[in-house]
């Protein structure tokens, strides 16, 4: 034990001593993604009252029209944009992205196809909805539309004009 004798055992002080501490409980935050966000419509003006009082939640965009650019096309002619499902009277989609699958395959919402919104503003008016502008619909919502329509989608009480009598024989 020689040349050992003025070695000591370390006096413990606070910056040596490792103790645990409890880490913090912080709320988790509910931020959203810069793609889920809405649109600031802060600065928009209503042109039209195309979808006035409906609740729209524009759920991916196309190649022409991102999800933001359709967003501000829904604000300028009178809807209100959500970034819910469950909040929207109208769901539209363009690319079927995987947020887009997972509502399909959850099977509780219809979901309307791009061009119909697009086609809506182009008439301004909203449009009959017709299976050649659902992504997908419920089974409720398909049998109610079985009331109205042909097993290949021709309605029984819709006007048809000669341009669509011409699409139809050709």
């Amino acid at each position: 034990m020689e040349g050992l004798t003025g070695i000591t055992k370390r006096k413990s002080d606070e910056s040596t001593q490792h103790t645990k501490e409890k880490k913090k409980k912080r709320p988790k935050s509910s931020a959203l993604l810069e793609s889920q966000r809405g649109l600031d419509s802060s600065q928009l003006v209503k042109k039209t009252t195309v979808f006035e009082a409906l609740k729209i939640f524009i759920v991916s965009g196309i190649k022409d029209y991102s999800k933001q650019a359709l967003e501000k096309l829904a604000i300028e002619n009178g809807a209100e944009c959500v970034q819910k499902a469950e909040s929207a009277n109208i769901l539209i989609a363009g690319n079927k992205t995987f947020h887009v699958i997972s509502l399909i395959n959850s099977g509780k919402y219809n979901i309307l196809s791009h061009q119909y919104f697009l086609d809506c503003i182009k008439e301004q008016d909203l449009l009959n909805i017709e299976p050649k502008y659902m992504v997908h619909i419920t089974e409720a919502a398909k049998e109610y539309f079985m009331e109205f329509m042909d097993p290949w989608g021709d309605s029984y009480t819709a006007f048809v004009s000669e341009e669509k009598l011409g699409e139809v024989a050709s």
